[in-house]
C-alpha cells in the first residue's frame, strides 16, 4: 500500500523498539538511504539484563518513554500532512 515517511534518524538514533513494549510488534519499517553501521540486540536478553538491573531498566525505559514520545508527535503531524494532501485532490483522483 502506499507509504508515508514518518521520520528521518540521524546519527546515533534507535529503531526497533518492539522487543522492549508488549506486545512486542513492530509497528513500522525502516530503510537506510546511505551506508550505516547498525548495533543489533537481542531483545529477550535486553529485557532480561533490565530486570536483573532495576536501575539501568529505569534509565533505559525512561529514554525510551521520550524517544516514543518525539516519534508520536512526529508521526502525528506526517499523518496530518498526508490527510491533507488525500483531502486536497479531486475526488475523481482518490
Amino acid at each position: 500500500g502506499p507509504r508515508a515517511v514518518i521520520h528521518t534518524l540521524q546519527k546515533g538514533e534507535v529503531f526497533g523498539w518492539a522487543a522492549l513494549v508488549p506486545p512486542h510488534q513492530r509497528t513500522a519499517t525502516a530503510r537506510c538511504v546511505e551506508r550505516v553501521s547498525l548495533i543489533c540486540l537481542n531483545g529477550q536478553e535486553l529485557r532480561e539484563l533490565l530486570d536483573r538491573s532495576e536501575h539501568m531498566g529505569y534509565v533505559v525505559m525512561k529514554n525510551l518513554s521520550a524517544i516514543l514520545s518525539t516519534r508520536l508527535s512526529h508521526t502525528t503531524i506526517a499523518l496530518r500532512r498526508e490527510i491533507r494532501k488525500l483531502a486536497a485532490k479531486p475526488v475523481a483522483a482518490r
